[in-house]
């Protein structure tokens, strides 16, 4: 697909974009990369070049650079089931996920506490409670 976009760029975007798509073809995923990268410098801003670019990336393992321009690819083509799932598959590949921390026994003892000491109702029925026994003091030190 040409764009009328390669018309504007300094140099020939649309012999490097074919260059970066043989150097691709041929497993050469760092050149292929390096190629794309050309394009864009020259100014020209395309969702096959950024999804071909994601796609060198991920080839290569650099998972943070292939999801950068699998976005930039979706950002430019909302929608496109083929950007969608390949960005998918980058995030799936992403070495730090994060878990959740089991909790220690402690901290949620210390939890429950809070929860049965502090509860607005708890509080309540304490203050009801004090209440009545300073009313409960007052009338029989009364009588």
């Amino acid at each position: 697909m040409i764009s009328p976009l390669f018309l504007c760029a300094k140099e020939n975007p649309e012999a490097l974009f074919a260059k970066g798509n043989g150097q691709y073809a041929k497993a050469q995923y760092k050149e292929a990369a390096q190629s794309y990268e050309e394009v864009l410098k020259d100014g020209y801003k395309s969702a096959d070049v950024y999804f071909n670019l994601g796609n060198a990336y991920y080839k290569m393992g650099e998972m943070a650079p292939a999801i950068l321009y699998y976005e930039k690819a979706y950002k430019l083509t909302p929608g496109d089931q083929e950007i969608s799932l390949n960005l998918q598959l980058a995030n799936l590949k992403i070495a730090d996920k994060i878990d959740p921390v089991p909790e220690f026994f402690s901290g949620k003892m210390v939890e429950i506490i809070c929860l049965i000491f502090f509860s607005p109702s708890l509080i309540c029925i304490c203050g009801c409670a004090f209440i009545v026994r300073l009313y409960l003091v007052d009338c029989i030190s009364f009588c």
